[in-house]
């Protein structure tokens, strides 16, 4: 309450509230619980809610508050109100349809109406969501509940009656759930406003179908969608005119086209587009027309005059249309010609989408590009002129394809591209002139071919009083095949070619180890020894007898043949192979032994010896060797095999006879005999304490000359000596066919030469426990009888008490 003093107006601002004794003005809360839910507890004065909603039974059994229960549940009933017309003569009422929603979870109501076109009538919402009061009631909380809606009741909020004729199917299952009966649908009324509308409207739809023209639904299909052609100008027809490529943009969303040019390296042209996106007309002289010569619609049947009484029909087939006088898609194809603004372009090729869209549009499958294109000219070069000699052949052409002379690149060989370490290496071939003069009839020359580059440098070496100074023949460089393709290469080059240097015909007459070891590896043509196999045996089939004949006469006894007898029965057998020098020197070196092979089995023999011999401290070598100066009555060193045995015995050597004779046939032959000093030498383990050179054999010192023509024309000691033929024959003719077994290598050798003589007593191709035994303890008697038995049983791989020469050879070579 408020007091105005009596001297003031009574005006707002000049009441003075009364002063109240009130402290606390917050609202009383009615928010309590019921258990463990919370509830809203009635207000004094407040109708209570509907005791069906207030509290629901959950699925779990528990109560619930119905704002949880129905959280986001929705009623939706169908429902029409009426209302009067008063301002129209021919309109009393109109039917409005709406939908109410009912909100469980906290009894608000929301009333929208579907909006209809051109009605004048404010539509949409027309009741917001709230809680709506009961018509008639003055209680406070005493709302609209869900009690209230049902199908076919009439309802009234807000002075607003609306019938309720249907509803959705989950409002009518909670409905019948709540235990309502709810009742059957219904259609709502018909306005006859709205049917009067609509007969108009219909009234002046058009009784046939009427022509449509929209640009924009083919500028919205086809937007983005455009056609690429590749195109062909033949200009060459004008002077300076050339054939220019192009490509063509058909623009499907307005039927416009762009052409761009395609422009080559260093064409001179500038770069841009060719023509501007426009409607590319079909003829540019008839593109101006009368104004109403070409229209979006044509008519068809006029009859009657001009004016009154006339009738007409529109084609809207446009059956009567003149063609368009601007190119479209359907004008456009693989090998069609268009005319752009008279030059003729020639369709060649077109990309995948623009074959899709003819395949599904116009049914067009085949699509196939048009070759346009020209050969390039080839371009005349002129022929070099011939060569004068002078410097190398690269060198000289340099000056001819430049005007000023470069050095040319040096150019890798044909082996020293295979990867590194070959840049420094070359071959090396002793070589002499097929001349008929007898002047060259002595002179010698080392070929030497670096694989670097495929150049050739000759060196000739110096011959006292033969008239030449010597020294270098030929500066290193690339020297051309005599059949005109190409150098020399690497192929080219083996013992017995005959190569023409400078119109001198060179001779190779022998090569070092490094040339033939890099040709075997490589496989060469003539160093290949399993190719060369091959032909042999196509060539010697049913020959395996006479070859062995052929060997069998030129063995010295012991299974070996020289390497003469070996060539030259290889060639008695085999007259139609006509191998060279370089293919025989393959398989002696492939089958053959050296003198360096000879010398490591006897350094092998001579070991086993000098153990022996230093385990029984045998020391009476003194004596041996005035009993060998005593009984050479000659002196020349040599005595008799039988000899060098019988005075052996006298002074009890403590050796095996088969290690005796083991070491007598490995050492070097001699026609008069066995020399004795080497002999003794080699037993003396005191004085000597490595084995010495054997009599005859070539020093490191004297195969390593310091001149480069005594390096390549004295024997090594890597010569082959003798050629195990058996190894041969059966290489050729069986077990080692393929040429790559182990025949070859010395250590297998070695191996089996020790098996045949030292374990293998009675030569039967075995070797018995008591052969073994015999051998190794009188080899080494302080090995003792259980050591030597397990190693008799380490190398017997299969068990079976008999070693075999393949198991011998294999224990050997894996304890090397």
């Amino acid at each position: 309450m408020s007091a105005r003093p009596y001297n003031l107006p009574l005006l707002p601002g000049y009441s003075v509230s009364a002063p109240s004794t009130k402290t606390h003005h917050g609202r009383k809360s009615s928010f309590q619980f019921n258990g463990t839910n919370p509830v809203v507890a009635a207000a004094p004065g407040r109708k209570e809610a509907n005791p069906k909603l207030a509290q629901v039974r959950a699925a779990d059994g528990t109560m619930q508050p119905k704002w949880k229960a129905f959280d986001r549940q929705t009623l939706c009933f169908h429902a029409y109100f009426q209302e009067a017309v008063h301002e129209l003569k021919d309109e009393q009422y109109r039917v409005r349809l709406c939908r109410i929603y009912y909100f469980p979870e906290d009894d608000t109501i929301k009333v929208t109406e579907k909006a209809v076109q051109n009605s004048g009538i404010a539509q949409g919402v027309l009741i917001q969501r709230q809680q709506i009061p009961r018509k008639g009631t003055k209680l406070e909380g005493d709302h609209v509940t869900v009690d209230c809606f049902n199908v076919g009741k009439e309802i009234t909020l807000f002075a607003r009656t609306f019938k309720i004729f249907d509803c959705d199917k989950f409002t009518r299952n909670f409905l019948t759930k709540l235990g309502v009966r709810v009742g059957e649908s219904s259609q709502p009324p018909s306005d006859p406003h709205t049917a009067r509308r609509q007969a108009e409207k219909d009234s002046q739809s058009a009784l046939r179908p009427y022509e449509k023209i929209d640009k924009m639904e083919k500028f919205l299909k086809h937007d983005r969608q455009v056609l690429r052609f590749y195109a062909l100008w033949d200009d060459t027809d004008n002077m300076f005119g050339d054939r220019r490529y192009m490509v063509l943009h058909f623009f499907l969303a307005d039927d416009t086209v762009e052409i761009c040019e395609v422009q080559k390296p260093n064409s001179g042209r500038t770069p841009g587009v060719f023509l501007k996106k426009q409607k590319l007309p079909k003829d540019a002289s008839q593109i101006v027309r009368q104004p109403g010569a070409q229209t979006d619609r044509t008519v068809l049947n006029v009859l009657g005059g001009t004016f009154s009484g006339s009738r007409s029909m529109t084609d809207s087939l446009r059956m009567g249309a003149p063609d368009s006088p601007y190119y479209t898609d359907a004008d456009l194809s693989i090998g069609a010609n268009i005319e752009v603004y008279g030059r003729r372009f020639v369709i060649c090729d077109c990309d995948e989408f623009t074959r899709t869209y003819y395949r599904e549009k116009y049914g067009i499958e085949d699509m196939s590009p048009i070759n346009v294109d020209e050969d390039e000219p080839e371009i005349p070069m002129p022929e070099p002129p011939p060569y004068t000699g002078f410097g190398s052949e690269r060198d000289s052409l340099a000056s001819v394809l430049n005007l000023r002379p470069k050095v040319p690149r040096k150019q890798a060989g044909a082996y020293a591209q295979r990867g590194p370490g070959l840049e420094n290496s070359a071959f090396r071939f002793t070589a002499r002139l097929n001349s008929s003069s007898p002047l060259d009839a002595d002179r010698r020359f080392v070929v030497t071919f670096y694989l670097a580059d495929d150049s050739i440098a000759i060196f000739e070496s110096k011959v006292n009083n033969s008239g030449f100074k010597g020294g270098k023949f030929l500066e290193r460089r690339p020297v051309k095949h005599p059949d005109g393709n190409g150098n020399y290469l690497p192929t080219d080059l083996y013992i017995g070619a005959e190569i023409d240097v400078l119109r001198h015909k060179f001779v190779l007459t022998d090569a070092d180890e490094y040339s033939l070891t890099f040709m075997e590896q490589n496989r060469f043509p003539m160093s290949d020894a399993s190719k060369i196999l091959d032909d042999l045996a196509d060539l010697g089939a049913g020959k395996r007898e006479e070859l062995v004949a052929a060997f069998q006469a030129a063995d010295d006894g012991a299974g070996y043949v020289s390497a003469k007898g070996f060539q030259d029965a290889i060639r008695s057998t085999f007259p139609d192979a006509k191998l060279n020098h370089h293919e025989l020197r393959t398989l002696l070196r492939r089958f053959g032994l050296s003198e360096s092979h000879r010398e490591t089995e006897l350094h092998e023999i001579v070991s086993q010896l000098r153990g022996a011999l230093a385990r029984s401290n045998y020391d009476r070598f003194p004596s041996i060797r005035e009993a060998f100066l005593f009984y050479d009555r000659d002196r020349n060193g040599f005595l008799s095999r039988e000899r060098v045995k019988s005075i052996c015995e006298q002074f009890n050597i403590p050796i095996s006879e088969d290690l005796m004779d083991a070491l007598m046939e490995a050492m070097p032959s001699h026609p008069e005999g066995i020399a004795y000093r080497d002999f003794v030498d080699f037993l003396d383990y005191r004085s000597v304490q490595d084995v010495p050179k054997m009599a005859g054999s070539v020093s490191a010192g004297d195969t390593l000359n310091k001149t480069l023509m005594s390096a390549m024309t004295q024997r090594a000691a890597a010569d082959v000596s003798e050629v195990p033929y058996e190894e041969f024959v059966r290489a050729l003719y069986g077990g080692d066919g393929d040429g790559d077994g182990d025949g070859g290598n010395p250590q297998v050798q070695a191996a089996r030469r020790l098996y045949a003589r030292l374990f293998d007593h009675n030569q039967d191709g075995r070797v018995s426990f008591d052969e073994f035994m015999d051998t190794v303890l009188g080899q080494n008697p302080d090995l003792g009888e259980d050591r030597a038995a397990a190693l008799f049983d380490a190398v017997d791989a299969d068990a079976d008490q008999i070693i075999s020469e393949e198991e011998f050879v294999d224990h050997w070579l894996a304890t090397l």
